[in-house]
């Protein structure tokens, strides 16, 4: 009875919340409030639960072309973002592993290396998810490493919906965001505070320099991250009861099919081309300059899924390792779920919103400089919340260099809290491609994700606020003098 009176009272305020947005005189411009009325009602019902979130995640396409906001070939365009096909080609991989049992082996062979310990293992994924993040895509690192979680839990005869299986999926979720923020190349926002460093201050922001930056923000906040989940869900299990039997398993196992060993080679092409991918422009191969120029992420993960369908295993049968009647356990529903953070992140931007929120920070240089880190910090994590980091990292971080300039302190006192800011997101599916895929595998319930998301939002903000004031600010000499 009362997920269903959660539900209704959810139906019931969102609508009133963009009712009152809409018609109440409050002196801003008339498509900001159109804009926060679209906001609060998805937020609330995504919330809530009160109708399907994939539903919900509709809205926008509808609501932000009708209220003028948006163009409608715009707003539509955000669904089939190449982010999209990233997911749907890493879903594809995925389910090639299952149907395979190329998951299955690996859940083996990672029970082998760290045995039945249920809290090393999840200490173990997130310290690996990590690591691959810092250096190729967070959505890639996540889409590989869930469906080896799954058949661990699977295989383990523990329900992915227990407490630890709540543990281990958003761990690896969450450490694959923690992750990207190390490195330079980890996640769009750090790139592009180099750029803006670069084309609007002068200074080259190098890829050791930022180490000194997000570096020490990972190495603290993945240990705590790992504790924080722990403590919070508590779960019963201390042994991965199955790790025996595993191994009894894994002597009895008939040899892998050609089709298990095509989806390997498919799945290890894809991490490859993925890791490598940031080396290509640097190599002076004659007649490739314009696939260097538009091979991505995305590209790679469809190319990959695609051979699936193509390359046969058995010709005179004319079999394949994927046929498209296996797709039907893929979470389509995540895809909409994502394309609809995008379109409302691009109707926040279009419609001056974000820059009003931005514009309306309330930062003085008689502010103490970590009052200004924690202000700018809490803007630019809740913004990206709901819409793009990389969109809001884009369009924060020159307007804080300006305010920073106008009131005489240092650009970085403001852009460097900013840019760690869009990647401290913990709290929605739509928040960040990591938490869109470990909820799209249907095992986490979206009141987990937001209770757990939204405590851990804000020990990242504390981290980080300290972190910049004591060890970044000084490296970069950012303080006032």
């Amino acid at each position: 009875a009362f997920p269903a009176l959660k539900n209704k009272i959810g139906f019931v305020v969102g609508l009133a919340a963009f009712v009152v947005l809409m018609v109440a005189p409050s002196g801003l411009d008339v498509q900001i409030r159109r804009t926060l009325a679209v906001l609060a009602l998805c937020a609330i019902w995504w919330a809530t639960e009160a109708i399907s979130i994939y539903a919900t995640s509709l809205l926008p396409a509808v609501l932000l072309p009708l209220l003028g906001i948006l163009p409608l070939g715009e707003a539509l365009a955000q669904y089939a973002n190449r982010l999209i096909f990233l997911f749907l080609g890493g879903f594809v991989i995925a389910r090639a592993m299952m149907k395979w049992g190329i998951d299955r082996r690996l859940a083996m062979l990672i029970l082998g290396r760290v045995g039945g310990d249920s809290k090393r293992l999840v200490l173990y994924f997130m310290g690996l998810t990590a690591f691959l993040s810092a250096f190729i895509s967070n959505t890639a690192t996540t889409a590989m490493m869930l469906p080896i979680a799954l058949a661990i839990l699977s295989s383990s005869q523990l329900s992915a919906e227990s407490r630890y299986g709540t543990v281990l999926l958003l761990g690896i979720a969450y450490a694959a965001t923690i992750g990207g923020v190390a490195t330079l190349v980890g996640t769009p926002p750090n790139v592009l505070l180099a750029g803006f460093s670069q084309s609007l201050l002068g200074r080259e922001f190098t890829f050791f320099e930022w180490l000194k930056v997000g570096l020490p923000f990972a190495v603290v906040m993945l240990p705590l991250t790992w504790w924080f989940l722990w403590v919070t869900h508590k779960p019963k299990v201390t042994e991965i009861a199955g790790a025996a039997a595993l191994d009894e398993e894994k002597k009895t196992m008939e040899p892998l099919a050609l089709g298990g060993k095509y989806t390997i080679v498919a799945f290890v092409m894809v991490a490859v081309l993925w890791l490598t991918r940031p080396f290509w422009d640097a190599l002076p191969i004659p007649g490739i300059e314009l696939v260097q120029a538009r091979f991505d992420d995305s590209l790679i993960a469809l190319f990959c899924a695609l051979l699936l369908f193509i390359v046969p295993t058995n010709l005179k049968k004319w079999e394949f390792p994927l046929v498209w009647a296996d797709t039907r356990s893929i979470s389509f529903g995540t895809l909409y779920l994502f394309g609809g953070g995008l379109a409302l992140g691009k109707g926040l931007f279009a419609s001056g919103t974000a820059q009003w929120i931005a514009a309306s920070l309330p930062l003085s240089e008689s502010f103490h400089p970590i009052l200004m880190i924690l202000v700018v910090a809490l803007i630019a994590s809740f913004l990206s919340e709901v819409a793009s980091n990389t969109a809001v990292a884009n369009m924060m971080v020159p307007i804080l260099i300006a305010v920073a300039t106008a009131i005489g302190v240092s650009p970085f006192l403001l852009a460097i809290p900013a840019t760690l800011a869009c990647s401290n997101v913990f709290m929605l599916p739509v928040s960040t491609p990591p938490n869109a895929i470990v909820y799209g595998s249907g095992k986490l319930r979206m009141s987990d994700m937001m209770r757990t998301g939204f405590r851990l939002h804000m020990i990242g903000i504390v981290v980080m606020t300290l972190l910049v004031y004591l060890i970044t600010g000084k490296l970069f000499d950012v303080f006032p003098t």
